[in-house]
């Protein structure tokens, strides 16, 4: 099996388990924990022929609601319909349980974000190459009918067989009913699309928003509408210009740099679809770029097409 990397949306790095944590789920004997959310909390694991799996099981306090088993059910369903190449895959899950759990494979790289942190920004051409790869992976979430709906820089990790995406939790099916409660806004503040904030609800087209918040964060290590406190985010996602400055010297790309403010345009039907992305970044000019990945990484990756990558940061 490949091994994976599966991160809740507020997880943390790996750690220890703890005195109130199982020491086994359904087949599964769990070895450390590799972060925690809102939803639940999400376990290393093996079975019994030492495969290692993520597993994900819904908070105790919140498993008899049967809108939190409806929302994991969902997660379920969304993941199954996506090619595998581009996400962490659907192994077992167990829904009857009295805590609720799905087993994916385990995604073994860093997230793109523990990179940035870890190195700093990436170099240009790797920002580049970040972008064709995650297009694909964006489609194929698309044409599985799929809207994931909080794309960002810890929800993307940089696996050996190529970038995947993760933490489908909050996911639906392109079309369905919005599954946020009245008042409520679902996503992380900064990679939100402002037609979001508005109406409490998005297509695919806010993917496509989140995904050039993203490629801002891995070219210059903060998102386009800087940081703050949540009301002061979701303002200037509203109201303001993104903040692209740093993104352009960084680059040096007039291209690249060209797509990703496309992508971030504040009316959802001025961005381009996932297809689109995908043949505007194969249209690009290749920089000729043969990147080494940093030693403290510890995994290499590569592009869906089978070129060898890593992301090369400034600084390295």
């Amino acid at each position: 099996m490949a091994a994976e990397r599966a991160r809740d949306s507020e997880g943390s790095g790996m750690e220890p388990l703890r005195s109130g944590d199982p020491a086994q789920v359904g087949a599964y004997r769990l070895v450390a924990r590799l972060g925690a959310g809102g939803t639940g909390r999400v376990y290393l694991g093996h079975d019994s022929s030492g495969d290692l799996v993520a597993i994900k099981v819904v908070h105790a306090h919140i498993a008899h609601r049967q809108d939190r088993r409806d929302r994991f059910a969902r997660e379920i369903a969304a993941v199954r319909g996506i090619d595998p190449a581009y996400i962490a895959p659907v192994v077992d899950h167990d829904m009857s349980a009295a805590e609720p759990w799905l087993a994916t494979a385990y995604l073994r790289g860093p997230t793109l974000q523990q990179m940035v942190e870890l190195r700093g920004p990436l170099a240009g051409p790797s920002v580049r190459v970040l972008g064709a790869a995650l297009a694909k992976a964006l489609a194929a979430i698309h044409r599985a009918g799929v809207l994931h709906r909080d794309l960002k820089p810890s929800n993307l990790v940089l696996a050996p067989d190529g970038p995947r995406v993760v933490d489908f939790g909050i996911a639906r099916p392109d079309g369905a009913d919005t599954i946020t409660a009245p008042g409520s806004l679902l996503g992380t503040p900064g990679y939100i699309p402002p037609e979001r904030i508005r109406l409490r609800n998005s297509g695919p087209e806010g993917d496509v928003f989140a995904f050039g918040a993203v490629l801002v964060y891995a070219g210059t290590g903060e998102g386009p509408f800087g940081t703050g406190s949540v009301p002061s985010l979701l303002y200037r996602t509203q109201f303001e210009e993104p903040r692209l400055d740093a993104l352009r010297a960084a680059l040096d790309d007039p291209r690249l740099t060209e797509i990703i403010v496309s992508c971030l345009a504040r009316e959802p039907g001025w961005r381009p679809t996932a297809e689109q992305l995908v043949g505007r970044f194969t249209e690009a000019p290749d920089p000729g770029y043969a990147p080494r990945l940093p030693d403290e990484a510890a995994v290499r990756v590569t592009d869906p097409d089978g070129r060898r990558w890593a992301p090369h940061t400034r600084g390295s």
